[in-house]
């Protein structure tokens, strides 16, 4: 399910698990009275990203060629950018 920056789908129930930044969704939600378990990938001996994506796993069996196009567009994305910052920085203006 694609969420942004606010944990609202996990306070409403609709994802067991959000994947955030330490140091601000679980001050949101404590604000909320959430109480939240945190759990950094570097913990379970997963290297520690920006950006991170999960896919569950029916959906990548089902969906195996649209996952790695979409990867391979988004590292594509990556390689443009670092070649020319100013041209990403344009888009996004």
């Amino acid at each position: 399910m694609p969420i942004g920056s606010d944990p609202t789908p996990l306070t409403e129930g609709a994802v067991d698990v959000y994947v955030g930044f330490v140091n601000n969704q679980p001050l949101t939600l404590k604000e909320q009275g959430v109480d939240t378990v945190v759990l950094a990938f570097q913990d379970v001996g997963i290297p520690s990203y920006t950006g991170t994506m999960v896919v569950q796993r029916s959906y990548l069996e089902k969906n195996r060629d649209v996952v790695k196009n979409f990867l391979r567009a988004t590292v594509m994305g990556y390689e443009l950018n670092a070649k020319d910052p100013a041209a990403g920085a344009e888009l996004l203006l």
